[in-house]
């Protein structure tokens, strides 16, 4: 066994939440609940966006001692109820026009209920992962459905 891997067994559960809930409020997310076991961390809550869903996640997989991470945090709808759809879409369109590593013209997206399905197909997995990075910081997004195509080499275009 490396000295790593009995650093990460020979810390407490105690240490370990209190990593995992110190790189949360990092985040302004101090509202998810820690519960440590045994290097298992659960977390539970509510927080306003889906970008801070999945950050959660991935902060509490980066502390020293997690050996697992059962991810329940969910979304309220601080804003967005279905009647507010409409303005979400609108919100994300704008959002994949003004970033410059997202081809806008190539990805549609659905909003139904706050959950967005990005559509469409780009040259690289990297354009595919940066829409779905674009549109998880959305205030409202509740959850992101990304099933954009990657065809190198490919002219991005509009599915249809």
């Amino acid at each position: 066994m490396s000295e790593d891997e009995v650093s990460h067994l020979s810390r407490t559960d105690e240490a370990i939440r209190g990593d995992v809930l110190r790189e949360l409020k990092r985040l302004s997310c101090e509202s998810i609940r820690v519960v440590v076991h045994r290097g298992a961390v659960s977390l539970s809550g509510n927080v306003d966006r889906w970008s801070k869903v999945t950050d959660a996640q991935a902060t509490a997989h980066g502390v020293a001692g997690v050996l697992d991470v059962v991810n329940d945090v969910e979304v309220s709808d601080v804003e967005v109820a279905g009647s507010n759809d409409l303005e979400l879409a609108i919100t994300i369109r704008s959002a994949l026009l003004w970033d410059a590593d997202v081809p806008d013209e190539a990805i549609r997206s659905t909003v139904s209920w706050g959950v967005v399905t990005l559509e469409g197909q780009v040259e690289t997995e990297r354009a595919r992962a940066d829409a779905e990075r674009v549109v998880c910081a959305l205030t409202g997004v509740e959850e992101v459905r990304n099933c954009i195509r990657v065809a190198p080499g490919a002219m991005p275009k509009m599915p249809g």
